[in-house]
């Protein structure tokens, strides 16, 4: 998509540039609707590349009629062959470019490395210290098959959520949204502690939220 901002900035700087018999009306083709979508205001997305486009395309449709138009990729247009040919040229080059690395690709990059940190430690850690901290006895099969649970990221929260006594319970999180911290199940006291389970089904008082089976009052 930066390759494509910066070809959309490169035209409209050449039609602004241009003082003999300037045009008056002009397309600029491009087979990337997210850099159309950029360009042209359709999106909130926010870059150095992309205001340096727009600003570009602002300034030529000042003196031009000026359409940025989708075109589809490879269909033999010569304009979009050509470039796509110094693309693939470009991208052999090892010198270094001024265009730097979009925000988006950080985070991303940011988020993926959590993401695998964070399996790393769910599934290689041979001791599950936030569950040993509670006094929960586990023997090592319970243990190893908690750890080999194929569930998201979200799910484990909630595990060990429940199983620490932290994070579900109404006395932590009626600081966080304002609630009341009595229990859900009697509402006569604070609701602090997970001190028994039930199956799935198994009576009231069950998170139905958190799609677990366990039942929650206070000592």
């Amino acid at each position: 998509m930066q390759g494509e901002l910066r070809g959309i900035e490169a035209a409209a700087n050449r039609l602004t540039s241009t003082q003999d018999n300037p045009l008056r009306q002009a397309v600029i083709y491009s087979d990337s609707q997210a850099a159309i979508r950029a360009v042209t205001g359709q999106c909130k997305l926010e870059s150095t590349s992309v205001r340096n486009a727009r600003r570009a395309v602002e300034r030529a449709a000042v003196s031009c009629d000026l359409v940025v138009q989708w075109t589809r990729a490879h269909t033999g247009i010569s304009g979009n062959e050509i470039a796509d040919t110094l693309a693939r040229l470009g991208g052999k080059r090892k010198d270094i470019t001024d265009v730097g690395i979009p925000e988006s690709y950080t985070v991303r990059q940011v988020k993926a490395k959590f993401r695998e940190e964070e399996e790393w430690r769910w599934r290689k850690a041979r001791q599950l210290t936030y569950i040993k901290r509670t006094g929960v006895i586990l023997d090592r099969r319970q243990c190893r098959r908690l750890r080999a649970v194929a569930v998201s990221m979200n799910d484990r929260r909630l595990i060990c959520e429940a199983l620490t006594g932290h994070g579900c319970l109404r006395a932590y999180s009626s600081r966080l949204d304002g609630g009341m911290p009595e229990c859900r199940y009697c509402g006569r006291s604070r609701e602090s502690y997970i001190y028994t389970s039930a199956p799935a089904g198994g009576g009231g008082g069950r998170l139905a939220w958190a799609k677990m089976p366990w039942i929650i009052h206070t000592i």
